[in-house]
């Protein structure tokens, strides 16, 4: 029998939140990474740069 093998790649993930920077702050520090400087409560985020996750 033949399997078809399919691969997935998430390059980035948006996330609505009652306090966004809240959120980046503890998901920075659950990955390892900080919070990208020149963030903003209305739009804080993280380097898609950091340790490997794996």
């Amino acid at each position: 029998m033949n399997h078809t093998v399919m691969n997935n790649t998430v390059y980035g993930l948006s996330v609505g939140a009652a306090d966004a920077e809240r959120l980046a702050h503890f998901r920075a520090e659950v990955l390892g990474r900080d919070v990208t400087s020149g963030a903003s409560p209305e739009s804080p985020h993280s380097p898609r740069t950091g340790p490997p996750l794996g």
